[in-house]
């Protein structure tokens, strides 16, 4: 509001009309994108804690149990509560808990899998990833300017191992739990040859934090095992950078997080006084900034001279407005499930997200914030400290899903996923992405309430298996029942993605599939990436008419019209070759993934120009810019879409760069 009283200002001299219809503009703007909702009712006070116990099991998405997986409980998302414990061999686990809070799985990511728990339970259920073993050796490199991570073991000049370097989970675990007991998390040191080993880690996205006195670690934040058990972090040398960080009162803040803006990655948590410490390469740092629970984040410019010692920076952190969220019709009254929450200024839509566990809180900056969710929104008042979500008017969708036998599925996941199907739909109701739930383990049904009215796409997940409902509609104050799902039910689409270029499979590459006759591809209803060979797939898909391309490249869409119980092979092909054809050249990719020009005809444009076969593509350059800067794989789909006028090759032949114009 203030921004739109500024411009009405302004305005004032030129007409008075024209001010007045802006001011009543923005009133209009301001009061469509904060709908505002009301308390439904006052709680009671809260009751005196019961204690309660909380058991289950932990499962693997195939239904195997999961044994090893650590476990803990928290009341009401203190650490005063902290219970902590590992699953049998049946993948069972049993927790006391001094009254109601939340019990999580923490070996399985950074944000870990998590059920509010209000009374004594004894089947609560959490499926988690894959699991792997992980090997990682430590060496130094005293020559090194950066450190590295790489497969397997280095090749080369040997290396010093390094014992006693400490590794532990990345600090958004030990944030959750700032006084949880560090020796039930998986971590620990590097014996004499530098190794540690671990067992029952995630194999992808592994949240892992190296540190060494007087080394820098390459970042392990998201480390992806693919198939891989043995790795090697080779460290360099490095300078310390630490400090204490307080609140404006003076009290040091435990469990502030550090983050060492280009430092390879860094991070460091304070220890109960304050403290941090952490060592990093000294080149290349450009600020670092200090967040605690609670508190408004500082950064601060840092930049350090090759061979400095390091810096010292303390910091005081301002507190913020820490509110807590209800939300009136669900379950308990619990937001749990609905992702995301955000406390934002009035006419933002997205700003930091609340957290996760159960009392779920919001931090909030100062006058005029609000609470988003689930496309409601309710403003705070600057001494408010609770806030509801009404969602007692809302619909639903219910159903059962159940496994080939026609038994309930082991596993079962339920995720709604918002499907606008015009463009400012939901606009006004901030950003809606999903809401999500377990299955009754006992008949496999499923309910989730507080659904605004609209389209939904269903996910269901189970048995190792998924199914996809791309429609389903909501309406309000009703549930939608969807009936039994099967999860052998629906039909498949496979396919594979291939260079245009090269005619090669293509790794890693982002695939969507969509709805044909949906312009705005609001959500798409699927998503995968390629695997080493190129190949993708999306499953449990029920008919219609479908679309599929990769998101690199939007000229690569294909339609797929799937009936019932379908199976369709499908080629998307990133790019052509029709440009290379014409100008009278081949390339092929080399073993690294650089592009290689490969023959040459004689007497085309190709030779005329003079490239050769082996130049080496280094860039593609485009009315001045090089496209493959901005993305590895944008200069390749600039070259297979558009081979000139207005086009340069920098290619590489034999240590000398030459430039060709295209």
């Amino acid at each position: 509001m203030r921004g739109c009283r500024t411009a009405a200002r302004r305005l004032l001299a030129p007409g008075a009309a024209l001010a007045a219809l802006l001011v009543l503009g923005c009133l209009g703007l301001y009061g469509w994108i904060v709908t505002p909702t009301s308390a439904p009712y006052t709680p009671a006070p809260a009751p005196t804690p019961t204690p309660l116990a909380a058991s289950g099991q932990v499962v693997f998405e195939d239904g195997a149990p999961a044994p090893g997986v650590t476990v803990a409980g928290t009341f009401r998302g203190t650490a005063a509560g902290l219970r902590v414990t590992r699953t049998d061999a049946e993948g069972r686990f049993s927790l006391a808990l001094p009254g109601p809070g939340t019990v999580a799985v923490l070996s399985a990511f950074a944000r870990p899998p998590r059920e509010a728990v209000d009374q004594s339970r004894d089947d609560l259920r959490f499926v988690v990833p894959p699991l792997c073993d992980l090997e990682l050796t430590v060496r130094v490199d005293p020559q090194a300017t950066a450190p590295r991570l790489i497969a397997g073991l280095p090749e080369g000049p040997d290396l010093e191992p390094l014992a006693g370097a400490r590794i532990r989970m990345l600090p958004q675990i030990q944030q959750i739990l700032p006084e949880g007991p560090e020796e039930e998390l998986p971590g620990g040191q590097t014996d004499a040859e530098g190794l540690w080993r671990a067992e029952g880690v995630p194999c992808d996205r592994l949240p892992l934090e190296l540190t060494a006195e007087g080394w820098a670690s390459p970042a392990l934040w998201s480390l992806r095992l693919d198939g891989e058990p043995a790795w090697t972090a080779i460290l360099a040398p490095a300078a310390l950078l630490d400090g204490v960080v307080q609140d404006t009162d003076g009290a040091p803040l435990s469990g502030a997080l550090i983050a060492i803006d280009g430092g390879e990655g860094a991070f460091a948590l304070t220890d109960r006084e304050g403290r941090y410490a952490r060592w990093v390469v000294p080149t290349g740092v450009k600020a670092v900034t200090a967040s605690a629970e609670g508190y408004l984040e500082e950064r601060r410019p840092l930049t350090l001279a090759p061979d400095s010692a390091g810096a010292t920076l303390d910091f005081a952190l301002a507190p913020l407005n820490e509110v807590t969220v209800y939300c009136a019709g669900l379950p308990g009254e619990s937001c749990d499930g609905v992702s995301p929450l955000f406390c934002t200024r009035p006419l933002v839509m997205i700003g930091e997200q609340c957290g996760f566990l159960e009392p779920i809180t919001c931090r909030c900056p100062g006058e005029g914030a609000v609470v988003r969710g689930g496309g409601k929104a309710v403003q705070v008042a600057p001494d408010q400290r609770e806030v509801w979500l009404d969602f007692t008017r809302d619909g639903g969708i219910t159903g059962t899903l159940v496994g080939a036998d026609g038994a309930p599925a082991e596993g079962c996941v339920v995720a709604a996923v918002r499907a606008p199907t015009a463009l400012l739909e939901d606009a006004g109701r901030g950003l809606i992405l999903e809401r999500n739930t377990l299955c009754d383990d006992e008949g496999g049904a499923f309910t989730l309430q507080g659904l605004i009215e609209g389209t939904w796409r269903l996910e269901l997940r189970g048995d190792g298996k998924r199914r996809i409902l791309p429609e389903v509609d909501v309406r309000p104050g009703q549930l939608t029942d969807v009936g039994a799902v099967r999860l052998d039910g629906g039909g498949r689409i496979d396919g594979v993605v291939l260079d245009g270029l090269t005619g090669e499979p293509m790794r890693d590459v982002p695939v969507a599939l969509g709805l044909d006759g949906d312009p705005l591809l609001s959500m798409p209803v699927h998503g995968d990436r390629s695997d080493d060979e190129g190949r993708f797939g999306f499953e449990g898909l029920e008919p219609d008419d479908y679309r599929v391309f990769a998101l690199t490249d939007p000229f690569s869409e294909q339609a797929v019209p799937l009936s019932e119980g379908a199976e369709v092979a499908l080629v998307l092909e990133i790019g052509d070759n029709r440009s290379l054809a014409e100008a009278g050249l081949t390339l092929y990719t080399g073993g690294a993934g650089e592009l290689i020009i490969g023959a040459v005809t004689e007497d085309s444009p190709a030779s005329a120009l003079g490239l050769q076969e082996g130049d080496v593509v280094l860039g593609v350059e485009f009315m001045g810019m090089d496209a493959a800067t901005l993305h590895p794989r944008l200069g390749r789909a600039l070259l297979s879409r558009y081979g000139g006028p207005g086009m340069t090759l920098v290619v590489d032949r034999g240590g000398r760069q030459v430039v060709v114009d295209l």
